[in-house]
């Protein structure tokens, strides 16, 4: 039976290559139509972008494009989260950390051909912070969330951009290589105005050419790149949602790089001489938010049952497969500062029950998980991850409703509140306690649309976050993020799941590349090996 029911998935899978690969199928959804003069890299993942201004987004699938178009003024180096000069060569500080200043690379233009000067600099943060600037056309959550501590930006000539804080901000230049911090054109912005994000311009080593909605994002070579020249001419970014279409495709040489790999899919491409698995510990934690300005889970009894609900153990095993550990806190423990005597709460369905009926829920009382349908860096099959949770709920009495949505229709969805339960995850934007206990917890980020989905309000945790957050010692810093995962842990407000392995493949004609540890995907050293 259970090879009958392989050899069934084979056949569904490679039906569903085929059909992606036919004559009749649209060029813009065939990775194979892509353009071929010159050196052209297709890389495959499971979802489109939502925006490409890369201040107004907060996804992945987005950053990983921004990415590519955006420079930042300063940046992380190879392999690590220490920062490096970017279009900024150097920057000083003052005595009392309130005053940055950068001195800005000469000579660097953006796409359009327009010099990239202070005025540009300060045109692309002022707009996230002021509601009146004319090109404050966006959400900017992470300006509030990681930069809501900057008092003013000013040029102080064409190539020096001073920042003065209101307060010291131990993570502010680590915030700065961030994506959300790439420098946009603004002779663009007042070109396209609210259609920026459709027609993205920066400094960055690709140039936007061309997005077809749901199928394709094709970029071009920066040949007036400050930095190293592309080695590829042409970057062509496919959307194949399908996880097995997606592997079938890259085995087949179809494609040369593809993400969000399927657990099962790793030893195939491991047994295989023609691909590469490249992979790294992932900064990240996939988890299940309980709102809680929401009946039931406005009480920590019942976010508790929910969590000995849970066999965190079996998820890793069953569904991930070894690529995966529980987690015991939202930091993922490659992390300083993670606090490795936590575990996670046992699975313990008796106690989950008695908790339950402690915080007066009835047994059967209805509840209702939103999630996506499209796999994730830190959750790769997220319709089974929903099931596996609605079958453990109704083992403790809880009628578990799940609602897929689309990715982008389920982040508007669950940043506004409109959820009771739903499934996320985070991805480390620059390795520091504060990108993940701030961003997804502190009672700042519960205005919609929120980072701090479970919308907990904790005190004591807000209050340690923020004398974090104004602290330079490392060793202060770390006892006050060890104490914040404690009330964490105790309080509960979402159940973190796993923290996954980073995980992408690529064909063996592609070298030169190396994941990054922030999950950005670097390609301006990548280059094939002979000829296509």
């Amino acid at each position: 039976m259970k090879t009958a029911k392989r050899t069934l998935i084979g056949i569904l899978a490679l039906g569903l290559v085929a059909w992606w690969l036919s004559p009749g199928k649209s060029r813009q959804n065939n990775p194979s139509a892509a353009p071929t003069g010159g050196r052209t890299l297709l890389w495959a993942r499971g979802k489109d972008s939502i925006k490409l201004d890369p201040a107004d987004i907060t996804d992945g699938e987005s950053a990983k494009v921004t990415a590519q178009i955006f420079d930042t003024l300063v940046q992380y180096k190879d392999g690590s989260t220490d920062v490096e000069a970017a279009l900024a060569t150097s920057w000083d500080t003052s005595p009392d950390g309130l005053t940055w200043t950068f001195h800005l690379r000469e000579g660097v233009v953006f796409h359009d051909g327009t010099p990239c000067d202070a005025e540009a600099v300060v045109f692309s943060f002022r707009r996230q912070m002021d509601p009146a600037h004319p090109a404050h056309t966006g959400d900017f959550i992470y300006w509030h969330d990681m930069f809501s501590g900057v008092d003013r930006i000013e040029a102080a000539d064409a190539s020096t951009v001073r920042f003065v804080l209101k307060t010291p901000y131990a993570p502010f230049l680590s915030n700065l290589a961030m994506f959300s911090a790439g420098i946009v054109s603004p002779a663009a912005f007042a070109r396209h105005g609210k259609n920026f994000a459709q027609h993205p311009v920066g400094t960055g080593p690709f140039v936007f050419s061309a997005w077809e909605r749901d199928a394709k994002i094709v970029l071009a070579a920066n040949d007036r790149y400050w930095g190293s020249r592309p080695a590829i001419d042409r970057l062509v970014i496919q959307v194949v949602p399908d996880n097995t279409a997606r592997y079938l495709l890259l085995a087949d040489g179809k494609i040369h790089l593809a993400d969000g790999l399927s657990p099962q899919h790793v030893a195939k491409v491991k047994a295989d001489p023609k691909l590469v698995l490249h992979e790294i510990p992932g900064m990240n934690v996939a988890y299940l938010a309980l709102n809680n300005a929401k009946p039931p889970f406005a009480d920590a009894r019942a976010r508790r049952a929910v969590a000995h609900a849970l066999d965190l153990a079996g998820i890793a095993q069953t569904l991930y497969l070894g690529t995966a550990a529980p987690a015991a806190t939202p930091l993922p423990p490659t992390l300083w500062g993670a606090n490795d005597a936590l575990r996670p709460r046992a699975h313990n369905p008796a106690e989950a029950q008695r908790l339950l009926a402690e915080a007066g829920v009835a047994p059967g009382m209805r509840v209702e998980l939103a999630a996506f349908s499209n796999p994730r860096p830190y959750m790769p099959e997220p319709a089974k991850l929903a099931t596996t949770i609605r079958a453990a709920l109704k083992d403790v009495g809880l009628d578990c409703a799940v609602t897929l949505r689309d990715w982008a229709e389920h982040l508007a969805h669950v940043q506004q509140g409109e959820h009771q339960m739903c499934l996320l995850g985070w991805s480390g934007d620059n390795g520091d306690p504060d990108n993940f206990l701030y961003v997804l917890l502190d009672k700042e980020n519960t205005r919609p649309p929120a980072s701090n989905v479970s919308f907990y309000q904790g005190e004591a945790l807000h209050e340690r976050l923020l004398a974090a957050r104004r602290e330079n010692a490392f060793e202060e810093r770390t006892r006050l993020y060890r104490e914040s995962q404690e009330i964490i842990h105790a309080d509960c407000p979402m159940i973190p799941l796993v923290h996954t392995t980073q995980m992408m493949a690529s064909t063996r004609a592609l070298s030169n590349f190396a994941l990054h540890p922030v999950g950005l995907v670097r390609l301006t050293r990548v280059r094939f090996n002979g000829p296509l």
